[in-house]
């Protein structure tokens, strides 16, 4: 891992404190987004605080990504299970659930900065909304 400072939530690993990051979604060796997602748990892992939010209860099952996950002390949990006031930043990548659910919505009213990544050439559901309200 590198000595770079992660300045995710706008706290610098340098100083002490370990910033906090929500990641919604799920990672896979399939697809772009999810692949990307895969690679940014490695690479983020020891500079950040990092809680896996999966978009479905089925994916808390998933052995494989829990056993990688628990080796990089990566938390997850489902959005219900998270607490009422977070301080941090939520991060999403091509997650059409994450309109349609209402996740960004209520990941901003529970205090978190929201960083999304559409990937792809066109719009999900809600995702403009969310653009011109200024939830992303």
């Amino acid at each position: 891992m590198s000595s770079l400072p992660c300045e995710i939530g706008g706290v610098s690993s340098r100083r002490g404190a370990t910033p906090a990051v929500y990641i919604f979604g799920w990672p896979s060796h399939l697809s772009g987004a999810d692949t990307k997602l895969s690679h940014l748990l490695r690479l983020l892992h020891s500079d950040c605080q990092i809680t896996l939010v999966p978009n479905d209860f089925e994916q808390l099952a998933d052995v494989y990504w829990q056993e990688i996950c628990r080796d990089l002390g990566i938390r997850c949990c489902l959005f219900e299970d998270l607490p009422r006031r977070l301080q941090g930043t939520a991060v999403s990548f091509c997650n059409a659930e994450f309109f349609t659910d209402q996740i960004c919505r209520r990941a901003r009213e529970r205090g978190l900065k929201i960083v999304w990544s559409g990937e792809m050439m066109w719009h999900h559901p809600g995702e403009l909304e969310a653009v011109q309200e200024g939830l992303i």
